[in-house]
């Protein structure tokens, strides 16, 4: 297979690319800091600008520039006069929302150039990579630009330098390296190394990147992004931006992803993975439990190995009572689409109910931050099929709290 080169180039349009733009949640921020490392790639930031509508103008902007090719120039026209128009274009004063310090700081051609090729570089590394590991080549190169007097020296030592994909080195190394780094990688098969006389690189590797950019731009885990995005909005206590945030992370199908797992714990308990987000806690249960002084402390709902295997007990099979493995490979759907949600008084556990059956219900409870010994998550605790008559039994006794009905 030929080498593939993945260079920053404005007048293409990968797929990969657009889309890595576009699925970034808007993130407040006022500190670059809040938002580094992972959390930087779901969470759209520009830093200190703390205004939802603006952060999804410029998110809009810089997508729109990816996919027509514009140049730096062209964009900041476009986006200084939007800038202009709502108020944020030279100097400005924010106020950090931790500590009451006003800050004073200037919006111009120097920070949007900074916007602009951080996150296009950015996004174009992450179709790069995604490029890259769905190839047959096993083997990455680290190209840096070697011309210019204002080239990093730490990023002209890793030139040339090969090691396998799967290398632990990727995972601080692959570029961008920094604020301003146009270091791009280059995917190799055998045959091109055998060809270009090209040996494996074994040094071990410290020091030589900005401590913001030491993340892995390859393998991104959604949930743990998003839920920086949701204790982001939390510290802002708007119902408008926390509702926002709920409905920006529960529109991504999680479906395929939660099916796999329960198919393949349901054959074979060792599977590796042993916990799965099912769903989103929705704004109207994040309502009521701020009532009742609980927050989530995640925005997920998920399902983990030892109570899926819990739900497929004998005895709950010999009852009647337990979900078929359809039902349970369904449950997404469910709580996305629920006939009720109630609060359970005796337990304080969110129920999740669904009529599929003529006199039974499909009861899934949630028991929010539950703690395990490694974390703390919201936590699908057991289900089962359930008679309607003592939903509604309960419910008109007070046990059950109505959050929600269809």
């Amino acid at each position: 297979m030929p080498k593939v080169f993945h260079k920053l180039n404005f007048s293409t349009s990968p797929e990969n690319t657009i889309k890595y733009l576009k699925d970034k949640n808007v993130e407040l921020s006022f500190d670059y800091k809040d938002i580094q490392k992972e959390a930087h790639h779901k969470a759209f930031t520009v830093a200190k600008i703390s205004k939802l509508d603006l952060l999804e103008d410029i998110q809009k902007s810089l997508v729109s520039s990816l996919k027509d090719g514009k140049s730096f120039d062209k964009w900041k026209r476009e986006i200084k006069q939007t800038l202009i128009k709502k108020g944020w274009y030279g100097k400005q004063e924010a106020i950090n929302p931790n500590t009451g310090e006003i800050k004073e700081f200037y919006i111009g051609s120097r920070r949007l150039r900074v916007i602009f090729h951080t996150n296009t570089r950015m996004a174009y590394a992450v179709g790069s990579a995604n490029n890259i590991y769905s190839s047959t080549n096993e083997f990455i190169q680290y190209k840096s630009l070697l011309y210019g007097n204002n080239r990093r020296i730490d990023h002209k030592a890793l030139h040339n330098m090969v090691k396998h994909r799967n290398d632990k080195f990727w995972a601080t190394y692959y570029p961008p390296n920094g604020f301003g780094c146009e270091c791009y990688v280059i995917s190799l098969s055998k045959k091109d190394l055998e060809r270009l006389g090209l040996v494996l690189d074994t040094k071990d590797y410290t020091g030589h990147i900005k401590n913001d950019f030491a993340y892995d731009v390859r393998h991104l885990s959604i949930e743990s992004l998003e839920n920086a995005y949701y204790l982001q909005a939390l510290k802002f206590n708007s119902d408008n931006i926390i509702n926002k945030a709920l409905d920006d992370i529960s529109s991504f199908d999680r479906l395929k992803n939660y099916q796999e797992f329960v198919d393949e714990v349901s054959k074979d308990k060792s599977y590796y993975k042993n916990i799965i987000p099912a769903g989103i806690i929705s704004f109207e249960v994040f309502n009521f439990l701020k009532t009742k002084n609980l927050i989530p402390i995640t925005p997920h709902i998920f399902l983990d190995k030892k109570a899926l295997t819990h739900m497929q007990r004998e005895v709950k099979i010999k009852k009647e009572t337990a979900l078929s493995l359809e039902d349970i490979r369904n449950i997404p759907i469910t709580l996305n689409n629920p006939d009720m949600i109630l609060y359970d008084t005796v337990h304080q556990n969110i129920l999740y109910i669904f009529n599929d059956y003529l006199d039974k219900d499909i009861k899934i409870v949630i028991e929010i931050n539950y703690i395990s010994k490694t974390q703390e998550y919201n936590r699908i605790v057991t289900t089962g099929k359930v008679q309607s008559s003592n939903i509604i039994g309960n419910i008109k006794s007070g046990i059950y709290i109505l959050i929600k009905k269809r």
